[in-house]
């Protein structure tokens, strides 16, 4: 219905406008069609709540959370500042300043960079927890963070073509030293006692089928090395870190965000630097091999 507006009539008395009923009856309507519509954006707390679907052509602003059950449209500026809830989006330009859920099966939210003409340079996050990413992901500041802690955040599998790609320029390091007799005798040692297991929790949750692993643990790498009078953590292949306990962290409604924590502790292992060290220590027996070799060939 169009904005029905009150025939004031001609003044100064207006006798030939409209009745006061007839004037009023206007009112009614044009306030009906108000509620009506507002009463499907806004409920009683004031929060935005779209039962149809929200289309936005202009800049917008949502202090108190938006919740949406159809599918909305911003080609503007959108500021949400509350908690919110959208069944189906497409943002152009949007600052979520507290969790957007998603509420529907199937549905995501596209985060895409300005000036991107393709999809494949756009983040999405799913309603089904997987968000994918078509581009980098950078620290903000350079050599800084962590992808994954030790301390209950680490990833299960990490799937990829190539492998991590590891700073190696002489003009960021000291000069490299040759492993010392005692660091060799170790990596000899280390490198014969590489043997198959099994992860626990694996075991626990199929039997039998659990997967075989090859490899040592880091305690036993720790005895080694000390052994041999080596200190196991001035190397960069041997890992430990502990914790506290942490409480549940959860949002303004009470929705839990991230679960308890207890206190603990974990040992871990820089592979590619141990493997380094064992190449060292191999390459030295063989090289004393050879040599001793070569000694019983010349007395021949």
């Amino acid at each position: 219905m169009a904005k029905q507006l009150i025939v004031l009539g001609t003044p100064p008395g207006g006798a030939d406008g409209d009745t006061i009923r007839a004037a009023f009856d206007k009112v009614n309507q044009n306030f009906s069609e108000n509620y009506a519509t507002l009463g499907n954006l806004v409920d009683e707390s004031g929060k935005v709540t779209a039962k149809s679907g929200l289309a936005v052509t202009g800049a917008a602003t949502v202090s108190n959370g938006l919740s949406v059950t159809g599918t909305t449209s911003s080609t503007g500026d959108s500021t949400v500042g509350g908690r919110s809830k959208v069944a189906g989006n497409h943002f152009n330009g949007t600052t979520l300043g507290m969790p957007c859920v998603l509420s529907a099966p199937g549905t995501s939210i596209a985060l895409r960079p300005n000036g991107a003409d393709s999809t494949s340079k756009q983040a999405v996050v799913r309603a089904d927890g997987v968000v994918t990413f078509g581009y980098h992901i950078v620290p903000v500041v350079d050599n800084s963070g962590y992808c994954g802690v030790p301390a209950g955040g680490r990833w299960e599998v990490v799937c990829a073509v190539t492998g991590t790609i590891n700073t190696s320029d002489a003009r960021e390091k000291t000069a490299v030293h040759p492993l010392t007799p005692a660091e060799c005798a170790a990596a000899q040692q280390l490198a014969g006692e590489i043997g198959t297991y099994q992860w626990l929790q694996a075991v626990q949750a199929k039997g039998y089928d659990a997967r075989v692993h090859v490899g040592q643990t880091v305690q036993r790498i720790m005895q080694v090395m000390q052994q041999h009078g080596l200190d196991p953590f001035r190397y960069g292949f041997v890992c430990y870190d502990s914790w506290g306990d942490e409480p549940a962290v959860v949002d303004a409604e009470g929705l839990e965000i991230q679960p308890a924590r207890e206190a603990g502790d974990r040992y871990s292992l820089r592979p590619d630097e141990f493997s380094m060290f064992l190449c060292r220590g191999l390459a030295s027996r063989l090289a004393d091999v050879e040599g001793r070799l070569a000694n019983l060939e010349a007395g021949a």
